[in-house]
């Protein structure tokens, strides 16, 4: 009885101190069998912390093309600007272009609850001869919100 009533109250103890984390990611995957060229600028705003981050990540993708952490890619930046990129995101990988870690990502307002801010300018790639440009007004457009996950998938 008396390891019972030890168990519990370790197991009380650790459930008040226990934390949820919660992460929210951006990421655009290429589904296709081609290399994508990706080129895009994020703006560094005054006085607050940005979504999108240079440098970003990129990963293998899952079946569902989620980012496998397990299996992250060589990337080089072949633009050397601060705040611009552009890269190669091989085929069926995941660029992870921001994260946001225990906040959530309000997408009317393009913040978070903490005070960070939508900061990609302009996204551009082509693909199966059409242009595509992303940019803060037609965001959400192409990146649709599925679990915390913010994500467009080139098919």
């Amino acid at each position: 009885m008396k390891n019972w009533l030890s168990f519990g109250l370790f197991l009380s103890i650790s459930l008040v101190f226990s934390g949820c984390s919660t992460q929210q990611y951006f990421t655009l995957a290429n589904a296709t069998d081609e290399t994508i060229s990706i080129y895009y600028t994020i703006e560094n705003p005054p006085e607050k912390e940005g979504i999108f981050t240079v440098p970003s990540e990129i990963f293998q993708a899952d079946a569902t093309y989620q980012p496998d952490p397990d299996h992250p890619l060589p990337y080089a930046d072949l633009n050397f600007a601060d705040n611009s990129v552009h890269l190669k995101l091989p085929p069926k990988s995941v660029l992870v272009l921001g994260r946001v870690f225990n906040d959530t990502y309000n997408a009317s307002t393009q913040t978070t609850a903490q005070g960070k801010v939508f900061n990609l300018q302009e996204l551009k790639f082509r693909y199966g001869g059409t242009d595509f440009t992303i940019n803060k007004e037609n965001f959400h457009d192409f990146f649709i919100d599925q679990k915390g996950t913010f994500r467009y998938i080139v098919q």
